[in-house]
């Protein structure tokens, strides 16, 4: 289904809907992809065997901040708390970001995704706008938004990450093993391990 651009997206009965689905009980994993004029999530779930595709949702619209505050808000009214779920992926295929892109917005939208165990950033780009809001996670000491955290994979180069990316992914790791709740980093492109790459 795909809701046009609107300011306001009234979620009521679709909520419910998706809520006594007996497919999100076994609710797996979640893509969410920026394209240059629309948002997707897909949401996953596992049978037996095998997984299929439970839901697919496209919100129309093209200046990049108003896409990512609108995938946050669906997300939020949409999906019902989801007591565990393996993974959620973000990926990206637009040509440009609109600069000051606010750290709170991608916050709101990992919130969501509280229970995620495993967290994969597609592209050097999205590893730079999401970075800076998992440093923000360390800082201001609310590493509760996405307690289950436990894998970190990065699909990038060593040699594309700049000098800022490397220190918000420092800081994040720190402060979550502070916490007791260390992160184990994979880069998935230069097949390394993660903790090196980004200290």
């Amino acid at each position: 289904m795909t809701f046009f651009n609107q300011l306001v997206i009234d979620n009521t009965q679709l909520r419910q809907f998706v809520s006594h689905t007996a497919g999100f009980k076994t609710f797996n994993r979640a893509e969410v992809v920026f394209q240059n004029s629309r948002v997707c999530l897909t949401v996953f779930s596992r049978g037996a065997r095998l997984e299929h595709k439970f839901l697919e949702l496209a919100i129309a619209c093209e200046p990049s901040d108003w896409q990512l505050s609108a995938i946050a808000q669906v997300c939020r009214s949409l999906l019902p708390p989801i007591p565990s779920f393996d993974q959620l992926e973000i990926r990206q295929s637009r040509k440009s970001w609109q600069d000051g892109m606010e750290n709170v917005q991608w916050l709101e939208l990992l919130q969501t995704f509280r229970s995620v165990r495993r967290l994969v950033l597609s592209s050097y780009k999205v590893v730079g706008l999401v970075a800076p809001a998992l440093q923000e996670l360390a800082r201001e000491s609310v590493i509760d938004l996405i307690p289950e955290l436990q894998e970190l994979f990065i699909k990038t180069t060593r040699s594309q990450l700049v000098e800022p990316t490397k220190e918000a992914f420092g800081k994040f790791l720190a402060a979550r093993k502070t916490a007791g709740r260390r992160v184990a980093v994979s880069n998935l492109v230069d097949n390394e391990s993660g903790v090196q790459y980004v200290q």
